[in-house]
């Protein structure tokens, strides 16, 4: 019996959600598509960790957690 690493973790048909900085704007992907930009977050004034993880990507299961991170980048 072989299973793949996705039929493990269940994300088989899953949307993953990505918040991702480009051009100083967060914005929010679902499967490669922007759902929302925030245009609002200040990149400048998050720490370097934050800038760090949003330039690279950060994976969320649902947008209600994406949004939630916002809001605390939104302050």
């Amino acid at each position: 019996l072989i299973f793949s690493w996705e039929l493990l973790n269940n994300t088989v048909g899953k949307s993953i959600y990505v918040l991702r900085e480009i051009d100083n704007t967060v914005t929010l992907y679902c499967d490669d598509t922007v759902v929302e930009s925030y245009n609002d977050i200040a990149i400048e004034t998050l720490p370097v960790s934050d800038r760090k993880r949003l330039q690279n990507g950060i994976e969320f299961k649902t947008a209600d957690e994406a949004r939630r991170a916002v809001e605390d980048y939104d302050g």
